[in-house]
Formats: C-alpha cells, sequence, structure tokens
C-alpha cells in the first residue's frame, strides 16, 4: 500500500512538473536581400498576451512558454509580415527568420499616419496641396482614408485627433490645447521614424492605456535603427520640388554604444500653388549606452524649423476667374517678386531621456522624461479705416455687382483675370496708402499692416511604464505619467508696410 502510494505521488509530481515547465524560445531576423539584422521587429505569440522586439543584432527571446504548438508574427513597418509556426517541447533556437522588403500586412497596424499639421486644421488652408503619407498599407479602406481625404478633413470611426494617442519613445506628442499631433514636427526624419507600432481602439499596449481612436508608438531608439549610411534625394511638385536626407546609424556597438544621426532639407522657390515658396531643415541625434544586460539609457533630440508660404482658400466664382482651382489670394507682386502675405513659421525642439530596467525575464521597467519648447507663428494682412485689401473679397468680384450694367460686369471679370494687380495682393497701393496717411503730427499711421500670430509653448512630461508577464497567458501592465505645460498667445508687428505706427 506504501509503494503504491509512493508511486502515485511520484506520478503526480511528474505530471505536475511536465504541465508546469516552462521553456525558452530565441532566435535571430534578418533582412533577405542584405541578410543583415532586423532592429525593432515586433515578435508576438499569436492567441496569448506576449510579444517583444529585437534587438541591434536582430536577436528575440521568449520566456516562459509552455510545450505545445504556436504561431509566432513578425512586423516591422516597409516589411511584409512573416507568420512561423513553432512546436515547442523544450528550450528552442529557432533557424533565422528573413523579412521581404514590402507593404505590411500587421492586423493590428492598420491606423495610418499623414504628415499633416495643426495649419492643415484651419479653414483657410484646407486647400492646402498637400499629400505626405508617412505610411500606407494595403488596408484598402485605411490606405483610402489618409491618402485620398487625408486626417485633416476625415476621421477614422468619426473620432477626434484628440482620442488618437502618439507617443515618441514613450512621451506623448499631442498638442494639450488641440489634441492634435503635429507630425511635422519631425518631417524630414522619415529614416528614423519609420519603427512604429499601432493599436486601434482601447487595444491593450505596452506603452500606455490607449485611446478611443488607436494608439501609435514611435520608435526612436538609436540601438534599434537599421545600421548603415543613407543618402537619398526625391524631387515632387507638391509643396517643396527637392528633399535631401542623410542618415547614419551603428547599431550597437562592443562598447556598448549605439549613435544615430539624421538630417534632411525640403525646400522650393515655389511649390504646386503659386506664390508658395517653403524652406524646411530637419535633424535628429540619439545616443544610447546599454551599460549591462539589465540597465540602459538613452537621450534623443530632434527638431523640424519649417518657413513656409500658405495657399488660401477661395470661392468657385474666384477660381473661375482665375482659370484654376489652385488659385492663391495671398500673394501679390513687389518690385516685381511674388510675396506671401501669409507665411508660417514652426519649430519644436524636443529632448527626451529614457531608461530601460529589465528586472528579470517577465518584469520591465521604462522611465522616460521629456522636455519640448516651440514656436507656431503666422503672418497675415491687418487693416483699420481702409478697403478689404484682399482680391477676392465679395464686393470685388463680379457676381456682387450683378444689378449694374453687364459692360460693367465684364470689365471687372476681365480686370480680375489678365491684370495682376486685381487679381492677387496689390502690395505697392498699401504702401502707398500709407505714404499718404498722415496725422496732425506729420506721422505717418500705417492702415495696412503684416501682423504676426504667434504661439509658444513649454511643456515637460515624466512617465514611467512597468510590464509585468505574470504567465504566458496573462500579462499586466501599469504606469503614471506627469506633465507640464505652458503656452503663450500673442501677435507682434511684422511690417508696418512704410508708415511709422500702428
Amino acid at each position: 500500500m506504501r509503494r503504491l502510494l509512493l508511486m502515485l505521488m511520484v506520478g503526480l509530481f511528474y505530471s505536475t512538473t511536465t504541465v508546469l515547465a516552462q521553456y525558452n524560445v530565441s532566435g535571430y531576423v534578418k533582412d533577405s536581400q542584405t541578410g543583415s539584422a532586423l532592429p525593432g521587429v515586433t515578435v508576438q505569440v499569436v492567441g496569448i498576451n506576449q510579444a517583444t522586439t529585437t534587438d541591434a543584432n536582430g536577436y528575440y527571446q521568449f520566456s516562459g512558454l509552455q510545450a505545445g504548438k504556436y504561431i509566432i508574427d513578425y512586423i516591422l513597418s516597409g516589411y511584409q509580415t512573416v507568420e512561423n509556426e513553432v512546436n515547442v517541447e523544450g528550450d528552442l533556437q529557432l533557424p533565422d527568420v528573413t523579412m521581404n522588403r514590402g507593404l505590411t500586412d500587421d492586423a493590428y497596424a492598420t491606423f495610418n499616419e499623414v504628415t499633416v499639421s495643426l495649419d492643415d486644421l484651419e479653414s483657410e488652408s484646407k486647400g492646402q496641396a498637400v499629400s505626405g503619407l508617412l505610411q500606407s498599407q494595403n488596408d484598402a479602406f485605411s490606405s483610402a482614408a489618409s491618402f485620398t481625404f487625408s486626417a485633416a478633413r476625415f476621421n477614422i470611426r468619426g473620432y477626434e485627433p484628440e482620442y488618437s494617442l502618439l507617443f515618441m519613445n514613450g512621451v506623448p506628442v499631442n498638442d494639450p490645447e488641440s489634441g492634435f499631433a503635429g507630425w511635422s514636427s519631425w518631417g524630414g526624419l522619415n529614416d528614423v521614424t519609420r519603427n512604429r507600432e499601432s493599436r486601434n481602439g482601447l487595444t491593450p499596449t505596452d506603452w500606455s492605456f490607449g485611446g478611443l481612436g488607436g494608439a501609435t508608438f514611435l520608435n526612436v531608439r538609436a540601438s534599434q535603427q537599421r545600421i548603415g549610411t543613407r543618402i537619398s534625394y526625391a524631387s515632387s511638385n507638391r509643396t517643396y520640388t527637392n528633399r535631401l536626407m542623410f542618415t547614419h546609424s551603428t547599431g550597437l556597438m562592443e562598447n556598448g554604444v549605439a549613435f544615430t544621426l539624421s538630417g534632411s532639407r525640403r525646400w522650393a522657390e515655389e511649390g504646386y500653388v503659386e506664390g508658395t515658396n517653403y524652406d524646411a531643415w530637419a535633424y535628429f541625434i540619439g545616443i544610447e549606452k546599454k551599460f549591462n544586460e539589465k540597465h540602459s539609457v538613452a537621450f534623443t533630440t530632434f527638431n523640424a524649423p519649417i518657413k513656409r508660404a500658405m495657399q488660401g482658400v477661395s470661392t468657385d466664382e474666384a477660381n473661375n476667374l482665375a482659370g484654376t482651382n489652385f488659385y492663391n489670394p495671398n500673394w501679390g507682386y513687389q518690385n516685381g517678386e511674388k510675396r506671401n502675405a501669409r507665411v508660417r513659421f514652426q519649430q519644436e525642439p524636443t529632448f527626451i531621456l529614457n531608461h530601460y530596467w529589465d528586472i528579470n525575464s517577465t518584469l520591465k521597467l521604462t522611465s522616460t522624461a521629456g522636455f519640448s519648447f516651440g514656436t507656431y507663428q503666422t503672418t497675415g494682412l491687418n487693416w483699420y479705416d481702409a478697403q478689404d485689401p484682399r482680391p477676392d473679397y465679395y464686393r470685388k468680384l463680379p457676381s456682387y455687382w450683378v444689378d449694374s450694367d453687364p459692360a460693367v460686369i465684364s470689365q471687372i471679370a476681365d480686370a480680375f483675370r489678365n491684370d495682376p494687380s486685381v487679381g492677387q495682393l496689390d502690395w505697392d497701393y498699401m504702401y502707398q496708402v500709407n505714404y499718404n496717411s498722415k496725422d496732425a503730427n506729420d506721422s505717418l499711421r500705417s492702415k495696412y499692416v503684416v501682423e504676426n500670430r504667434i504661439t509658444d509653448s513649454r511643456q515637460l512630461t515624466l512617465s514611467s511604464v512597468v510590464n509585468w508577464s505574470i504567465l504566458p497567458e496573462l500579462k499586466v501592465n501599469g504606469g503614471i505619467d506627469a506633465s507640464i505645460y505652458k503656452g503663450k498667445n500673442y501677435k507682434r508687428m511684422d511690417d508696418l508696410l512704410g508708415g511709422q505706427y500702428w
């Protein structure tokens, strides 16, 4: 009887040990064309809440998998998703996985982002011919909504931009006032912002609670950037005509340091729309130090100063008179050169400091500090005790004189079509009015001016996120974040247009 009881206890112990046995699965991911390691690849086990990311050497590892069959997905922006079926019966080193370049097919990452800045949300700039799609996928609906309609005019599922959260290395970059995430703040840095992970709706994430409209995480860690040097030139007929980009990334070197440097310039003497010159610069510096297997510290800074003349929206009547749907009433000739009254300048230098602590194979803590300060400026005409200087002002169009002599209407229409001083801003007229506006003290009081409308902001963000894989089927994410934001809105005189005061 004792022998039988002992055998039952040994069998029960063996069975329990077999059921609870947990194994490690690891491997490497490489580019199918170059054979080089692919950092930043999201590797996830389908059916259980367990995922990881490849390091600078393309290496990944799962801990605590029980025996059984699993499907593992390998996801990276710009590459086709790879699906791998694995039978786990013990610790397993998988063969190298190779990924082909092409459209991604991530079921989670169908929420596309486009390059749209705050000015694209304003009514006066909705006619801007911008289609800077940063990421396109083979989901027909998302691609059409992102490229054709743009996020400024179409909201997926009807949610406003403030419900779609965007994070840069753990720092939320949605504007606290408008809720909008201005992708132009890192425009021209496509090479270093290509690693991203997106979730639709309130799907669980490893970096935040998510948002009703989804959440996107941009991974700009220097150790997970694509190794090598890249120089590229592109020509376009949209808002800019030339783009030059340079990127160099060392990957994680033997001394545990990774360094990434990227810069670009985009410019145009005149864009597709008349009177819209463009000049944009950008830089990115990323440094990461891996002290040991548990601790890494990363520092990132970037900025993208942009100065561009803007297109203005107008009526169908003005467009028909001008003979084009790209008629722009914001510019006119001054001394034989085109001058735009609405010029936008913006920049937002950003600094991010991250500490990555792998406490053990199942517990990770990421702490982040971010600081940014920026300015957002837009010039515009203002006038007092004077006629409206806008060329498409309704009283200057033929439809306003509908009860007048048809010959007068025809004369107004012909002048709009053929005389630049009628169909565009008349800078000489505004200067002359100011020259003739003398007050009692014989000083020139400007009736027309160009003012600068400015928004300055500063923001400090602190956050800490913990990821705990309790079991292969159970993962707990938690965190805390705090931010301080200060914004100033004011005007400053830009040009008195020949006068002495306003």
